[in-house]
């Protein structure tokens, strides 16, 4: 579980951005614009967004922020102000390493604010991809190694003996190959 944090004082803009980014990144505009917190989850990419703004104080994150854990949400948006109750309980329940800060100061520039969530977003979005990559990456590497081997084997087997025992070697290393990635894929679908 992820959580990008919208962190800054009272009337810095926090509600306003995450209000923001729901309408013009996820498209979604089923909050009233009179009503200034919210808190709500949905499935975006398969994965399991959780929103809230509720973040003023720690009685209210409690409410509006523990159903979004409780629902196992993949990637939590969220409000909190800089210094207190509220940031503490964000980092007691999900812990600092997996919480990225965004600070609302109270400068309205909120394209700086939206590029830098979308980067951080498609980084959490994309994580489990970008590792099945480095993992089949590294399978193949081990594959090739073994490709290779096998090929040198081969070719010394057909200078030695019979075509037969070469194409054998080679169909053996094509399996060799086959196991690594699916090596790579079972790693990618366990949990790390």
């Amino acid at each position: 579980m992820k959580v990008i944090c919208f962190k800054g004082n009272g009337n810095t803009g926090k509600s306003t951005i995450i209000k923001k980014i729901l309408n013009e990144f996820f498209n979604i505009s089923l909050i009233p614009k009179d009503k200034k917190d919210f808190s709500l989850y949905f499935s975006y990419s398969n994965k399991k967004i959780g929103i809230c703004s509720y973040g003023d104080n720690k009685k209210a994150m409690e409410r509006w922020l523990k159903p979004l854990k409780e629902n196992n949400c993949d990637i939590i948006i969220c409000a909190s102000r800089t210094k207190g109750e509220g940031i503490r309980f964000i980092e007691n329940n999900f812990g600092t390493s997996n919480i990225v800060y965004i600070t609302c100061d109270g400068n309205y520039n909120d394209n700086e604010k939206i590029s830098k969530f979308k980067k951080i977003f498609n980084n959490f979005l994309f994580s489990r991809t970008k590792e099945f990559f480095k993992r089949l990456k590294k399978g193949a590497g081990y594959a090739l190694i073994a490709l290779a081997s096998s090929l040198v084997g081969g070719i010394i087997t057909v200078n030695k003996a019979s075509l037969n025992d070469g194409i054998t070697i080679f169909i053996f290393t094509l399996f060799i190959l086959a196991v690594f990635a699916l090596g790579a894929i079972i790693l990618d679908r366990t949990q790390l």
